[in-house]
């Protein structure tokens, strides 16, 4: 009895200095966030994101809406390859009754994320087309040690988990 417990507690205790030392790796992580605001514009934007050597991940996320128009999202890597698109159009018109309110919202949203990213600068350019609406570009850069044989959701969650 007492020489099972002993190996329980040996095998527990193995296992927690193996997960620590896993968990406990060293990584890098900066994100940030633009904000786009159109009001009956047709001008484009761009949001840069400048990726370095030291980052082996990296995930953009641009989400938003459209109350008028449309609005066109392009992801463009360093060498000017476009990697994804998407576009946010507004609903048709809808026939009312006359003491009848309405107001129409269309969402869309777009992720791609990157083992080994190209270094350089990444853009996302957002094209508005008599659009009244809003898009924001969020991005995610990780150095992680582990980045070349991790699921990249996987990255992420690791990051929050350990607290840092």
């Amino acid at each position: 009895m007492k020489n099972t417990i002993r190996n329980s507690v040996g095998i527990i205790a193995l296992f927690l200095l193996l997960t620590n030392g896993i968990l406990a790796q060293d990584y890098l992580k900066m994100s940030g966030s633009r904000i786009f605001q159109f009001k009956a514009e047709s001008s484009p934007s761009v949001a840069l994101v400048n990726v370095t050597s030291e980052y082996n991940y990296l995930k953009i996320h641009v989400m938003g809406y459209v109350e008028m128009g449309n609005i066109f999202c392009e992801l463009i890597d360093p060498a000017g390859e476009v990697k994804q698109t998407f576009n946010i159009v507004s609903d048709n018109e809808v026939i009312k009754g006359e003491n009848t309110g309405y107001s129409s919202i269309v969402k869309g949203e777009m992720e791609k994320a990157f083992r080994n990213p190209a270094q350089g600068k990444w853009q996302v350019r957002v094209v508005p087309n008599s659009a009244q609406g809003h898009i924001e570009v969020e991005h995610v850069l990780i150095s992680h040690p582990k980045a070349d044989v991790m699921e990249l959701d996987q990255i992420e969650q690791d990051t929050r988990s350990t607290g840092k």
